[in-house]
């Protein structure tokens, strides 16, 4: 079996003409010599290339780099460079002898045998020949006497090895290519240490040749520098060693050297060696990692746009310069800055090939101008990075392991301290360490974590070239920033790409750098680009392909949303109705795969896993070990590690494996890295208990809350968050928990008991106030349990105390109050509103009363406006405006979504109502009327002015059906014994409008007509009328009080609308265009009018393809037009116009193909 001989050189001209020599004397057809230089100082490499061109051109070939590229780049170089399938490592100080190769590869005789070394006069421990010499060594005898010598007293002998000295090593060519070379992070000195203890830990032997003497000089190469830089850069070697090594055992866990090697002589700077662990207590199987050079990495474009803040760009470059030596270049696109930032970056350019400049005159935007680098970068890669960020040691290089590790990877982003969303950790303290050395730990604790998350904020984002011609550049209609970054992810996403945060790379971020030197009103730019991409995903989707696309997309969020949230069959059935998607899908029969197993159906999984991958091989492992065959299963599970070093799935498994031989110790270390690493996986929870050292209960209560920041959709997480902080007493971070878990996945039995155990501790909600200033948030509730946690967290911030008033519940509503700290009375209803929420006034102990209801929220966005009114305002009733969410485009008063609320706005808008819901804590101000309770009339009453409040309520009964049809019924029952009692003009007015909410036209139109007959002046009042005479389908007597209504009041857009219907509906359709289009020109925002026209010009002949043009320019979300087109649909059918509704539905379909 040929050899290929491996030779590093640096400054050696005194030792390797007599060991190139050696070696070349003993050569046996086919075998290989490389010699690679690293930029030697002295006449090695003149000598190299006087020998390389006496000998045949196979015979040596020689490699001269023009840097010293450290000892382990140089040997991969020289076997990459090699194709026998032994290699030799030999150092240039070496002397070889006849029959060596040979002598070395007879011990190679079991296959798992990687690695063979020699014995020698210099070298440490039992490779020293004078372990392996019978009788004393000989003195003044030649190298070839020496080794005939000892081969002929030691033939076929050797011993089984810790460690192999690197000056000559004999390997594996398949192992190299498998495990890797010499690591690379080893610039010089301990790399035979960490590959004879990577060899070992994947199951390898290393023998020592006890027949085999190579002559060895010792250390040239590191006397020809002097002495102070060769200690330094041994240094940093043996820490880069103890780093890889705390690496794959853990922070604390690293052997001693005597474990590891059975040496004494390994030193780092700062070790914490831990002799209770042993060799092979790993939590993950170590493989070598190559030095980024252009031979071995592809290029990196890195895109950064700048505008003013000239030293954020300045410190954002150099932490750059300092921690990417991988290959990159770096494409600089100026906005038009004017305050030194060009100047610098003309500097840079000149003196650095690696940077380019695209400079503009004006600030083109943040999508603009990144389009314009992405256009001019060239590299295979691409990021996107904001020039208010510095990157930290390892970023790129995790970044694209990341990429690297995913199949299907799309776009990768790292975690911060300054971003919205689950990237965002919040403020970080750096400690003595510094950003640098926090992030360094960052990463060695958090190795290999990876987190999905289809959107990734645009601070730093990694993506392929291939992506970027698949999905396109930045969308430019967002401007200067703010939902480019969704959009650009979710487009990724469509194409079938899984966007990812490298979870064990950190960056700091300062966050709005850009924004504050253009001087942009931030939340004003966000609102209005959220409104830009809600528009831009809701219209309608022409092309059959992308629609089809973006409903995969949607179907695969639904599978892992549904996964997260613990409702496997609701995930079964969304597969079964999507038909063949699973076998079309590679991401989506993953994700189908990981919900059976999250179900304890892994049984199920069958072949959606890759053969040979994480998951299968797990499944393999599970399976062994049920069968009982222990050694198969570690080894298949071990396997699994090594196919996916962040995938947890083996690591319940090798933890119960390990407790089973009484390693508790290590089985609680592999466990806490499976649930760091994948901590959604159902496996763990019912192994925890069996696994676990209750020492290191804390430290799963770390990874818990750091897993619920990264995964606040996982029902699991959530869950064993709040039972394992209750098991250590934290009662503020198990009631934290368990209302986070209330408020996204409803009550729990298990956690509404360890979380109401540790409020009971706590105390009920309180928190300081300026005096006179503190507020009592006053509430009645019944049945409220799935919207009242999100009103208590969005009001508790803007209280003192909170008084929760119920009225009944048969839920869990009384619970969930006494968790959240509100004061909890309960109350015997008696069919009044009033009653009810009085006795909430009266048990107040505020200065200041806040009204709400469970359905409604305040933003957080104005919690500063809300306290700064409460400071300036003199007593008085603050009328607050609510805005009632709906899907309704047709009630009065309907205002579209604005923006203005991202986080809060729902349905397709909101229709306003005004009422005092923060007023003084007075016994002279209390609520009136059985039903549509206020204190407006109190409040004015006791002499308080009623000042506005600029903080609107967000209200969501509307979109809630059935609890929405369930109040109104009740209402409606109030309003009628009111009525009965009191038969006055507003209980009229109110009982008109409960009947027509519920349907009961005739009764509601009967109504209306009696409250018109006592104030026919009222538009609203006509305005209802008609609008019940439509829904009945009584054209003519609509439009005529519809009419009414407008003659009271001209600009009464809801009532426009319903005219429009009428006029669509009775007149011939050229008629009805011409009159649409007037009073579409009178309100020009109504959306309805404008639809309605281009439909009359389409039924009256006009060409399809104009009319479609018409309506897509609308931008109408296809919710609107589902909905209008029902309508719309059933009123043409009730006028007998069968053959139009028919057209009409036909060409709104053809717009609003499923998207």
């Amino acid at each position: 079996m040929n050899t290929a001989v491996i030779i590093v050189t640096y400054n050696s001209s005194p030792t390797i003409a007599p060991c190139l020599a050696s070696v070349l004397a003993s050569r046996q057809p086919g075998d290989e010599l490389v010699v690679v230089d690293n930029a030697s100082r002295d006449s090695t490499p003149a000598v190299l290339h006087s020998l390389a061109e006496l000998l045949p051109a196979d015979h040596l070939t020689v490699i001269t780099n023009t840097t010293n590229r450290g000892f382990s780049a140089a040997v991969n170089q020289g076997i990459h460079a090699s194709r026998a399938p032994l290699v030799v490592l030999l150092n240039p100080d070496a002397v070889v002898s006849e029959g060596w190769q040979l002598r070395l590869a007879a011990h190679l005789d079991n296959p798992r045998v990687a690695a063979v070394g020699p014995v020698s006069n210099f070298a440490a421990g039992r490779q020293s020949v004078d372990c392996h010499w019978l009788g004393e060594p000989p003195e003044n005898v030649g190298v070839q006497a020496a080794a005939d010598r000892l081969y002929a007293s030691n033939a076929g002998r050797h011993e089984t090895a810790l460690l192999l000295i690197g000056f000559c090593l004999l390997l594996r060519r398949d192992l190299l290519d498998e495990l890797g070379g010499p690591d690379e992070r080893l610039f010089l000195g301990n790399d035979d240490l960490e590959l004879s203890w990577r060899l070992r830990l994947h199951g390898y032997e290393l023998r020592i040749a006890s027949d085999c003497f190579v002559y060895h000089e010792g250390q040239h190469s590191f006397r020809s520098d002097p002495g102070s830089v060769t200690e330094q850069l041994l240094c940093e070697s043996s820490d880069a060693l103890y780093s890889i090594l705390e690496e794959h055992y853990g922070a604390g866990r690293v052997p001693t050297p005597s474990e590891l090697w059975g040496i004494d002589w390994f030193a780092p700077t700062t070790p914490n060696f831990n002799p209770s662990v042993r060799f092979d207590q790993v939590l993950t199987l170590p493989t070598a990692a190559s030095s980024p050079s252009p031979e071995n990495s592809p290029l990196v474009s890195i895109i950064i746009l700048t505008f003013n803040q000239c030293h954020y760009t300045e410190e954002c470059l150099a932490a750059l310069e300092r921690y990417t030596p991988e290959p990159h270049e770096v494409v600089l696109v100026d906005n038009g800055s004017d305050d030194g930032t060009v100047v610098l970056l003309r500097e840079l350019v000149k003196t650095d090939s690696r940077y380019r400049l695209i400079e503009n005159k004006d600030n083109r935007g943040f999508a603009a101008g990144c389009n314009q680098g992405l256009a001019a970068a060239s590299g295979t890669y691409l990021v996107l990075l904001n020039n208010d960020v510095l990157v930290t040691p390892g970023w790129l290089s995790g970044l694209l392991e990341c990429h690297h590790a995913e199949p299907a990877a799309g776009i990768i982003g790292p975690l911060t301290n300054n971003a919205s969303g689950i990237q965002g950790l919040g403020t970080q303290d750096y400690g003595s360490a510094g950003l640098d050395g926090y992030a360094r730990l960052f990463r060695q604790h958090n190795r290999h974590r990876r987190v999905p998350s289809r959107r990734l904020v645009g601070f730093c984002m990694l993506f392929s070239r291939q992506l970027y011609r698949e999905v396109g550049s930045l969308d430019e209609r967002f401007g200067t920033g703010n939902y480019e970054d969704d959009d650009f992810c979710l487009r990724a996403a469509i194409v079938g790409y899984r966007n990812l945060i490298a979870g064990d790379v950190y960056l700091h971020h300062y966050g709005g750098i850009t924004f504050a030197a253009a001087g942009i009103d931030y939340r004003r730019a966000i609102g209005d680009n959220w409104l830009l991409f809600r528009e831009k995903w809701s219209a309608p989707v022409n092309d059959p392909a992308w629609a089809a696309k973006i409903t995969r997309c949607r179907l695969r969020e639904d599978v892992e949303r549904l996964m997260l949230a613990g409702q496997s069959a609701m995930v079964a059935q969304r597969v079964a109705d999507d038909g063949g998607a699973v076998a079309e899908d590679p991401l989506l029969r993953e994700l189908y795969a990981m919900s059976l197993w999250a179900a304890s159906r892994s049984v199920e999984t069958g072949d959606l896993f890759p053969p040979g991958g994480a998951a299968s091989l797990t499944l393999q492992g599970r399976a062994a070990l049920d069968a009982g065959n222990m050694m198969e299963a570690e080894r298949l599970l071990w396997a699994a590690v090594s196919a996916d070093p962040g995938f947890g799935g083996p690591y319940p498994w090798l933890a119960l494996l390990a407790c089973q031989r009484g390693e508790r110790a290590y089985a609680s270390e592999l466990l806490l890295k499976g649930i760091l690493l994948s901590p959604t996986l159902s496996d763990y929870e019912g192994i925890i208990e069996q696994v676990l050292s209750p020492d290191r209960v804390g430290e799963l209560v770390k990874i818990l809350l750091s897993a619920h920041r990264l995964y606040p959709d996982s029902r699991l997480v959530s869950r064993l968050l709040v039972v394992w902080t209750a098991r250590v007493g934290l009662h503020e971070e198990v009631v934290t928990a368990a209302e986070h878990f209330c408020a996204r996945f409803g009550p729990d039995e298990e956690v509404l008991t360890a979380g109401l155990s540790a409020r009971r501790e706590l105390g009920l909600h309180s928190s300081p106030a300026p005096v006179g200033k503190r507020v009592s948030l006053c509430m009645i509730v019944r049945d409220e349990e799935r919207r009242l946690p999100d009103c208590l967290l969005s009001c508790r911030p803007l209280v003192q105390e909170m008084i929760v008033v119920d009225t009944g519940s048969e839920d869990h509503s009384s619970q969930l109050a006494e968790l959240f700290g509100a004061k909890l009375l309960s109350y015997q209803w008696c069919d009044d509103f009033s009653a009810a929420r009085n006795a909430s006034l009266s048990a107040a102990q505020g200065d200041w009363i806040l009204v709400m209801d469970a359905d409604e929220l305040i933003s957080v966005r104005d919690y500063a406006q809300f306290r700064t009114f409460l400071m300036e305002s003199p007593p008085c009733g603050s009328v607050m405006t609510t805005r009632n969410y709906t899907n309704a485009t047709n009630m009065e008063g309907f205002q579209p979504l604005d923006g203005g609320y991202p986080e809060e706005e729902a349905g397709l808008g909101w229709t306003g109502s005004d009422k005092v819901r923060l007023f003084p804590n007075r016994s002279d101000i209390r609520f009136e009327g059985v039903v549509h309770e206020t204190v407006d009339a109190a409040a004015v009453r006791a002499g308080l002015s009623l000042r506005p409040h600029p903080t609107p309520v967000h209200h969501y009964g509307a979109l809630d059906g059935g609890r929405r049809s369930r109040k109104q019924h009740l209402y409606y029952l109030l309003g009628k014994r009111k009525l009965e009692q009191a038969r006055d003009v507003r209980a009229i007015y109110e009982l008109a409008v409960q009947a027509g909410e519920l349907g009961l036209f005739n009764e509601a139109e009967s109504l209306w007509r009696e409250f018109l007959e006592q104030e026919p002046e009222r538009s609203v009042a006509w305005f209802n009328l008609g609008y019940l005479l439509l829904q009945q389908g009584q054209m003519q007597e609509a439009a005529e009080a519809t009419g009414r209504a407008l003659a009271l009041r001209p600009d009464y857009p809801a009532a426009l609308s319903n005219l429009g219907v009428c006029v669509f509906c009775l007149s011939s359709q050229n008629d009805a265009a011409a009159v649409l289009d007037e009073m579409a020109s009178r309100c020009p925002d109504d959306l309805v009018l404008r639809l309605l026209s281009v439909l009359a010009r389409y039924l009256g002949g006009e060409s399809v393809g104009e009319c479609v043009e018409a309506l897509l320019a609308l931008n109408l979300q296809t919710e609107q037009l589902a909905g209008f087109m029902a309508r719309l649909e059933s009123a043409l059918l009730k006028q007998g116009r069968s053959g139009d509704a028919a057209s009409v539905r036909e060409f709104l379909l053809r717009i609003s193909q499923p998207s």
